[in-house]
């Protein structure tokens, strides 16, 4: 549902900042584009949710079972 939710917000993104920059600076620009600021935040809350799962998958891979 969170994913779902994120994918769909990327629609809303205009073209401008998904263009390819050319350059540190002008990179560093389009990644400041106010329409990324609610799907860093949206990305962040999906890292949260997804963080315990991530620990037992990672714990059942160390552990080879």
């Amino acid at each position: 549902d969170a994913i779902e939710r994120l994918v769909g917000a990327l629609d809303a993104v205009p073209q401008e900042p998904l263009m390819a920059a050319q350059g540190r600076s002008a990179s560093l620009q389009a990644m400041r584009h106010s329409a990324w600021v609610p799907l860093r935040s949206q990305a962040a809350e999906l890292l949260s949710v997804l963080r315990s799962f991530t620990e037992a998958n990672n714990a059942r891979l160390r552990s080879g079972s």
